[in-house]
């Protein structure tokens, strides 16, 4: 995930705060900057990923070294001005471990939104997070906002060399 895509992102959400790189985000009026709850490997990406949050004004307390699982890549081919296709490495990625027990409901419930993003919907565990999370934010009554992010590669409706497919017909 690109920090500029932080602060695109950012300037797209009619005066939230909030972003994501990994599973959740969310905004705290407190301190008026951006939370991220999500998990990276305890590894060198991990903490690139990690430092450049924390460069961007991300509270990083909540992002969890996970020594059990690499942080997420995906790489971004060129061939052509219209053709730009995406090679994910996702498989038992980090930000996919993320479980129920992860989830922070004194972050949430105190965030003015919470950002979760569509692929974390495609694995149970990571589901049952988002779940969790929702259900804290709607109590809590801040604003859920879902990126979709459909991307079919990664629901295994694709082959894992097709990550530029964005569409895939009903069955």
């Amino acid at each position: 995930a690109g920090i500029e895509h932080l602060s695109g992102l950012a300037n797209r959400t009619a005066g939230l705060e909030f972003a994501s790189t990994g599973t959740f985000s969310c905004s705290r009026p407190i301190i008026r900057g951006l939370s991220q709850l999500t998990r990276v490997g305890d590894e060198q990406n991990g903490e690139l990923v990690r430092n450049e949050l924390l460069r961007a004004g991300v509270d990083v307390s909540h992002v969890i070294a996970d020594p059990g699982h690499l942080t997420a890549l995906v790489f971004l081919s060129i061939r052509d001005e219209h053709n730009f296709p995406l090679l994910f490495y996702r498989n038992d990625c980090a930000d996919m471990a993320l479980t129920v027990d992860d989830i922070d409901e004194t972050l949430i419930a105190s965030s003015r939104a919470l950002l979760i993003s569509g692929t974390h919907l495609s694995r149970d565990s990571t589901r049952a997070a988002c779940r969790k999370a929702i259900a804290i934010a709607v109590r809590a009554r801040t604003r859920v906002v879902l990126d979709i992010d459909f991307r079919p590669v990664l629901w295994g409706l694709r082959p894992l060399a097709d990550g530029a497919t964005r569409y895939v017909e009903s069955f």
